[in-house]
């Protein structure tokens, strides 16, 4: 931007000097300089002598960073019969702006030739950043905005791009507060989108599959990255062959927040059986057999997949029945896709005394958010027989002798058609008792000393894990092993599995800390290939506390 070319600027000088009005000349390179960017201030001197110009002035409204002289040119003339020669001298000085608005070169004094000239003020007016085409951002794709609590959305951060990306790194992780998260791994394939009428590649960089956990308004936060990047179209075209001619900027890009608006159940309608499930889910249930003797296990199994947030589901119960007791149950998650997921419930359950359970329907309810209404699966359980021990099945319209009679009977033909004998082993008392006792010491030692449970892993097992972590090579994988250990066999979170642990407060944070940095880690890498730093005092805390278990 040209200021005053002192046919400008001198008019105020020649009644001071009284020298000719082209003997300085002001400008800025660029024309316009732009908040926040670096722009020149030069001085064209016109001297006839051999020494330097002096130039001073005060900066107002800016910064200089530096001076230097760019250049000196000498032009010959003959007037009059004289011969003269003119020099040029270019003085210029690095500024840079932090405001828009006039900045301001303030008590300006030039001495050249023997003479001073002086200014009081020139102005100079600092612009806003025009708007650059937008080559590159990033933004969060939330599909829903308008969810119930426990609902699953995914939201996936796209980095969209129209010329060539050169590199890009992830500066901050959204913390996503308030939802119950599960991580997915996606392909980071290129796709061709169109944005605003523009066509622009498209990559995932980051998603997770999102579970609100209270009503009212959440805040999918922003995520930061820095992405170098060509400031030409040409740069996605193939040009440039590698050998730099494109210009490359490297900038920070966030994502736009987006706010989701959560919405509670309604309670009116909310059945009993209402598993917390929220989307349409699937449930299947088997059992291995339906003939046992007392003290003898049975197994069911329950399957159930679907959309919703099967992390924290609690385990459905089967049976309530006297006859039998609840000995283990374990559970397993297993994601299919990014979106839904199968969770397995393995229930291993005791006779504990004689007689008939009649068959029964064990009902599993979620709430539809397309209906907005709670769905109910009815399952059926067959008629199971328990053999051994007195039956206490009665029916009102019979004396309790020829009841008793009639089971006893029924139970012998059945048990004889299962394969066991009507025979003296069952008249024996002595040897029956004795078994018996003998049989309930081994499962009083199973149950309350935890040595024997088929659903537990040894000590061997987690001891390798806790090897692996503390060397520095273990992944987010042995971690969660670990945890699990505090309460075998639990289906909650490994944060409530945390919460109600014996362990200090600041143990807590780290361990959680740390399995959201190795998860994260693993995410962005594929695998754990760098060495961890780790506390070792936390991680000892948390042996030692497994230990207490054991």
């Amino acid at each position: 931007m040209v200021f005053k070319k002192l046919s400008c600027i001198l008019i105020l000088f020649v009644s001071i000097v009284g020298f000719a009005a082209d003997d300085v000349v002001v400008e800025t390179n660029p024309r316009n300089p732009i908040i926040g960017e670096t722009f020149q201030i030069l001085f064209k001197c016109q001297t006839t002598g051999d020494s330097q110009p002096e130039i001073s002035f005060k900066a107002e409204g800016f910064e200089v960073l530096g001076r230097q002289v760019q250049g000196l040119s000498t032009r010959t003339i003959y007037q009059n019969g004289k011969l003269s020669v003119s020099r040029e001298l270019l003085i210029s000085y690095d500024a840079r702006a932090d405001k828009a608005g006039v900045i301001n070169l303030r008590d300006v004094k030039v001495n050249i030739d023997g003479r001073t000239i002086t200014q009081s003020s020139i102005p100079i007016r600092v612009t806003s950043a025009p708007p650059e085409p937008r080559l590159v951002f990033l933004a969060a794709d939330v599909p829903k905005k308008s969810v119930y609590v426990g609902e699953g959305v995914t939201v996936r951060y796209y980095l969209y791009k129209k010329t060539s990306l050169q590199a890009f790194d992830i500066k901050k992780y959204p913390k996503l507060d308030g939802f119950m998260k599960r991580y997915i791994q996606e392909n980071e394939n290129t796709q061709r989108v169109t944005v605003d009428g523009e066509i622009f590649g498209r990559s995932t960089i980051y998603s997770a599959r999102l579970y609100p956990e209270k009503p009212g308004k959440l805040i999918v936060d922003p995520m930061d990255i820095s992405a170098t990047y060509a400031q030409d179209l040409f740069g996605n075209m193939g040009f440039g062959f590698g050998l730099g001619m494109r210009d490359l900027k490297t900038k920070v890009f966030s994502s736009e927040p987006v706010t989701i608006e959560v919405k509670a159940l309604p309670l009116e309608g909310k059945p009993n059986s209402f598993t917390g499930l929220v989307g349409k889910h699937e449930f299947d249930l088997k059992i291995n057999r339906n003939q046992i003797l007392v003290n003898e296990p049975i197994d069911a199994k329950l399957t159930v997949s679907g959309p919703g947030n099967l992390e924290n589901m609690e385990t459905p119960v089967i049976w309530n029945v006297p006859q039998l007791e609840k000995f283990d149950s374990k559970a397993d998650l297993a994601l299919v896709g990014g979106e839904s997921a199968i969770k397995t419930f393995d229930y291993t359950y005791l006779g504990k005394e004689g007689g008939e359970i009649s068959a029964q329907k064990v009902e599993f309810s979620y709430f539809d958010p397309n209906s907005s209404r709670y769905e109910t699966i009815i399952k059926e359980l067959p008629e199971l027989i328990v053999a051994g021990g007195a039956a206490k099945k009665s029916k009102s319209n019979e004396t309790e002798t020829p009841v008793k009679n009639v089971q006893e009977k029924e139970v012998i033909e059945k048990s004889n058609s299962a394969g066991f004998s009507n025979s003296n082993w069952l008249l024996d008392t002595k040897t029956w008792w004795l078994a018996l006792l003998l049989l309930c010491l081994v499962i009083f030692s199973f149950k309350f000393k935890k040595i024997v449970s088929p659903l537990r892993r040894p000590t061997e097992f987690w001891g390798r894990d806790y090897q692996l972590l503390a060397s520095g090579k273990g992944s987010s994988k042995e971690l969660t092993r670990l945890l699990y250990e505090l309460s075998p066999g639990s289906e909650q979170s490994v944060s409530k599995i945390l919460e109600k642990s014996k362990l200090k407060t600041e143990s807590k944070e780290y361990l959680l800390q740390l399995l959201s940095n190795l998860e994260q880690s693993e995410f962005k890498t594929g695998t754990s290939k760098e060495l961890i730093d780790i506390d070792k005092r936390h991680l000892s805390a948390l042996k030692n506390e497994l230990r207490s278990k054991s």
